[in-house]
C-alpha cells in the first residue's frame, strides 16, 4: 500500500529544509520542483503540480495567492476535484509526499482526497518567521503591512493544531530547531511512528546549519511580539505543549500599554532595516558595475592627467 506524507508548515518554517532532507532519504516529492529563488538558494522543493493547483484554487476563490488572506479551503467544485485526482494519480508512489506552505490552508480538502495520509507538522517561532519574511523584501502585501507575518503565523498554526489534535496517531509535530539539531532523528521518527522506510544515513550531511538562523538571535523581537500579539504567544505555547517543549515564558503585559500606531511603527522599522540593507547592496553593485565601464576608466584617466586622481 502506498504511503503519503504531507509536509506542513507556515511560510519560512523550514519546510524546504525538511523536504530536501526527505527527498535525499528516499521520499518521492515530485518530478518537477520549483527551483531556487529569493530566500531559498538551494530550491523550494515544492511540487509544481500541487503548487499550481492550490494557487489556481486561491485565484478562483478570490483569495491571495500566497495565502495572506487567512482563509482555508475545505471543498472545491467538480472541475478542481477531477484535477486533484489526476495530480494524485500522477505523483503517488510507494512512499511519496509533497510540500507547499499553502497546503496548510487545504488540510481538510486533501484529507478528503487521501484519507490515509500522514502528516509532518513543522512550526518555527513567530519572530523568526517574520524576520525571514522581512529579509526577502519581496512580498508586496507584507511591505505595506508588516504585521501580516504574525497574523498569518497565528492562523496557519491554529490550522495545524486543529488537524494535529484530530489525527495525532498519523502525525508528527516538531519545532524546526529540533529538526536542525537531529536530522537522522526526525527521519527515524517518521519511519517508526508513521511506517515509512526512509534512509537516515543518506541525508545527514545535506543541510548547512550556518544558513539557519536560531531563535536566540531574535530575543529582543520575541518580547516585542509578546507585547503586540499576545494571542500569538498563546498559540506558540500550545504548539510547544503538544510537541513536548517548554513554554515561552514572559512577564504578563497588557496590550493597552502600547498604541496601535506604536506597534505598527516598530514592525515597520524592523522590516525597513532589511529594505535599506537591500538598497545599500544594490547601490554597491551599481557602483561596481560603473567602475568597470569605459566611461569610468576614461574619467580616471582624465583625473590623472589633471593630477586629481580619485
Amino acid at each position: 500500500m502506498n504511503k503519503c506524507l504531507m509536509i506542513i508548515g507556515m511560510h519560512r518554517s523550514g519546510t524546504s529544509l525538511i523536504s530536501s532532507v526527505l527527498q535525499k532519504a528516499g521520499l518521492f516529492i515530485g518530478d518537477e520542483l520549483i527551483g531556487a529563488g529569493e530566500g531559498n538558494t538551494r530550491g523550494h522543493f515544492e511540487n509544481i503540480d500541487f503548487n499550481t493547483f492550490q494557487i489556481e484554487a486561491f485565484k478562483f476563490l478570490s483569495i491571495d495567492s500566497d495565502g495572506w488572506d487567512l482563509q482555508s479551503v475545505e471543498t472545491l467544485n467538480e472541475e478542481f476535484d477531477k484535477e486533484a485526482a489526476a495530480i494524485i494519480r500522477k505523483n503517488e508512489r510507494e512512499e511519496w509526499g509533497w510540500k507547499d506552505p499553502r497546503t496548510t490552508l487545504f488540510l481538510k480538502y486533501w484529507k478528503n482526497k487521501i484519507p490515509e495520509i500522514k502528516y509532518l507538522f513543522l512550526y518555527r517561532d513567530p519572530w523568526d518567521v517574520a524576520d525571514s519574511l522581512y529579509r526577502r523584501v519581496s512580498d508586496k502585501k507584507i511591505m505595506v503591512d508588516p504585521t501580516i507575518p504574525f497574523k498569518s503565523w497565528n492562523f496557519y498554526n491554529q490550522e495545524i493544531i486543529s488537524m494535529y489534535k484530530e489525527h495525532m496517531e498519523d502525525s508528527i509535530l516538531i519545532h524546526t530547531d529540533d529538526v536542525v539539531k537531529d536530522i537522522p532523528g526526525i527521519i527515524e521518527k517518521i519511519n517508526n511512528r508513521l511506517g515509512f522506510h526512509l534512509k537516515s544515513d543518506s541525508a545527514k550531511d545535506i543541510f548547512d546549519k550556518s544558513m539557519y538562523k536560531s531563535s536566540d538571535e531574535n530575543l529582543f523581537y520575541s518580547y516585542q511580539t509578546a507585547l503586540a500579539f499576545p494571542e500569538v504567544i498563546i498559540t506558540l505555547n500550545e504548539l510547544k505543549a503538544l510537541s513536548g517543549k517548554e513554554s515561552f515564558q514572559i512577564e504578563k503585559l497588557s496590550k493597552d500599554k502600547i498604541s496601535e500606531k506604536a506597534i505598527s511603527n516598530f514592525f515597520q522599522g524592523w522590516e525597513d532595516r532589511y529594505v535599506y540593507k537591500q538598497k545599500a547592496n544594490n547601490l554597491e553593485k551599481e557602483l561596481k558595475w560603473m567602475k568597470e565601464t569605459k566611461f569610468w576608466k576614461l574619467r580616471e584617466l582624465w583625473q590623472r592627467v589633471k593630477g586629481k586622481k580619485v
